[in-house]
């Protein structure tokens, strides 16, 4: 459950918008290392069209809501796992999040204390509306830093219910919306750190460390041809692979010889239309022929081009 919630988000984090908006530019990092939010994604937010603005604003809560039940899921079952005779029941339906962090014993406590500390990614917030004065929450409350985030995040009801917010205030209009880059890693690692070595469970972690501004794919896609089939890799950024294979109906055979000769190199075949040579002598003209072969065998000629090798500098 606590990794569907997070898939979703991570999903809704993908978003065309969010590959628009992200910059190349080193964001700062304030006292702890940690990143600050950074301007330039401050600057293209404001300058979006209003249908990209909603679509952002539409990502953005689809993506808190759902880790915050990530959050809510991962505390209940922690408290599960580690819970003895002398434990505190976790709260019933409806409790803060602040509030199941409570309920937890001091061990698995410090355990998530210790995740937060390693997250090295920004969340950033913005606020939209019609208020002039948007209200002013303040930081939350709670010994440690993780535990005043758990209580800001409930007090402004930015997690498991920022749609009813954004789509019901109760004062003129105004919403707080936030983009959870942070929560997306910190519970990412709470299954990776905390849940799955108490439950005897493999699971690689989906984030990799990724700050906002690369969050994205690690590889480019791959594209192989076997002589007879194309087969295309398209890696995600959680490490999945989308593989798509088939047989061209028709391949082109490419040959080539230096000028003079009359003996032609082995051909290649290849379904793609365009190739380069490596390895031409400088100055010396090639004659290169392209013949076409449909998905009978039989082949046709489709062109004669003339190369020229690099010339020296």
């Amino acid at each position: 459950m606590v990794q569907s919630f997070l898939l979703v988000a991570a999903d809704a984090l993908d978003d065309p918008v969010f590959r628009e908006l992200r910059t190349q530019d080193s964001p700062g990092t304030d006292s702890a290392g940690r990143l600050l939010p950074s301007n330039e994604l401050a600057r293209r937010m404001q300058r979006l069209a209003p249908a990209a603005s909603a679509r952002l604003v539409s990502s953005c809560c689809i993506a808190s809501t759902s880790l915050g039940y990530a959050y809510e899921h991962a505390f209940r079952l922690l408290s599960d796992v580690v819970s003895s005779e002398h434990s505190t029941p976790p709260p019933r339906e409806g409790a803060g999040l602040d509030q199941l962090y409570d309920a937890l014993p001091d061990q698995a406590r410090k355990d998530l204390d210790m995740t937060y500390a390693k997250v090295n990614t920004h969340e950033f917030e913005f606020q939209e509306g019609d208020s002039s004065r948007f209200p002013d929450l303040g930081p939350g409350s709670g010994s440690t830093p993780f535990r005043q985030k758990l209580n800001y995040w409930q007090s402004a009801g930015l997690l498991r219910e920022s749609h009813v917010q954004y789509a019901y205030p109760d004062t003129a209009f105004f919403a707080t919306v936030l983009m959870p880059f942070r929560s997306l890693e910190m519970v990412d690692r709470i299954l990776a750190d905390v849940l799955a070595p108490k439950l005897g469970l493999n699971y690689s972690r989906m984030t990799n460390h990724s700050p906002p501004e690369s969050f994205g794919p690690g590889e480019g896609p791959r594209i192989e041809w076997t002589g007879e089939t194309v087969q295309v890799s398209l890696p995600d950024r959680r490490g999945r692979v989308i593989e798509a294979r088939w047989k061209p109906t028709a391949t082109s055979i490419v040959r080539i010889r230096e000028q003079g000769r009359e003996d032609w190199s082995l051909g290649f075949a290849t379904p793609l239309n365009t190739c380069s040579f490596a390895g031409l002598k400088p100055g010396v003209k090639y004659d290169v022929q392209i013949t076409s072969t449909d998905e009978r065998g039989e082949e046709r000629l489709v062109a004669k081009k003339v190369l020229v090798g690099p010339q020296l500098q």
